[in-house]
């Protein structure tokens, strides 16, 4: 599968964190397991979606700060 130009290793690693614990969640017997497992799948979620969020904040500011340094303005386009 083909990634975004902004996905990195820290991405990438967060990302196969989450898909673990969901994969955990999905192969618990007991409802009390499956609460336990969902606690850490929800936790896991949420640290890749920052992940996510941060890696493409970062990429984008980098993307504007070249854009900007080539003196293209309004008139670029």
């Amino acid at each position: 599968m083909e990634r975004a130009w902004w996905w990195n290793e820290e991405v990438k690693e967060k990302v196969k964190e989450k898909k673990e614990a969901y994969t955990e969640v999905m192969s618990s017997g007991s409802d009390e397991e499956r609460e336990t497992k969902s606690i850490r799948y929800k936790a896991a979620k949420k640290v890749a979606k920052e992940a996510m969020a941060l890696a493409k904040s970062l990429a984008f500011d980098r993307l504007y700060r070249r854009l900007g340094d080539q003196g293209g303005g309004e008139g670029s386009f």
